[in-house]
């Protein structure tokens, strides 16, 4: 038992040894800089319809989960559904290594909503949207969800 354990170990070391992976640990007041920018620039497309524009800064992992014709529906749907976009306030913020999650209040043209996003961050620094669901009216947020994202620099 001992040396499978041993066995795994040393695979899974040999298997990330080998993989790419670089953090950008410690810069979560940037990280969520960069999200709040996307996140505004974000706002004004849907608003404007700039859907393939969206899709296409998008990360890999969000147009990775259904036909690019699929999303840009969805999106078209959303937009048909709330209108356009008014103002929005963060009500919670997590910050991770390379990735930054949002939940907003927002106002649309049609009513409010509650948004939830998820940004990765990449090693240029700017945020691609990984993930967004927006949900009428105004969930509650308890403040303990609250994180100032701070750097540990």
């Amino acid at each position: 038992m001992v040396k499978r354990r041993r066995t795994l170990v040393a695979t899974l070391g040999a298997v990330l040894a080998g993989c790419s992976m670089q953090m950008r640990a410690g810069y979560f007041e940037d990280d969520r800089r960069a999200a709040e920018a996307a996140m505004e620039t974000l706002h004004k497309r849907l608003s404007d319809g700039q859907f393939e524009q969206i899709y296409n800064e998008a990360d890999k992992a969000l147009q990775d989960t259904a036909p690019k014709a699929d999303l840009l529906s969805s999106m078209r749907a959303t937009h048909s559904t709330f209108g356009s976009f008014v103002r929005s306030e963060v009500k919670a913020a997590a910050c991770f290594p390379n990735q930054v999650r949002f939940v907003c209040h927002a106002e649309y043209e049609k009513g409010s909503a509650t948004e939830m996003f998820t940004w990765a961050i990449h090693n240029d620094g700017k945020a691609h949207l990984v993930q967004l669901q927006i949900s009428p009216g105004l969930a509650e947020v308890p403040v303990s969800a609250a994180n100032d994202c701070k750097s540990r620099r």
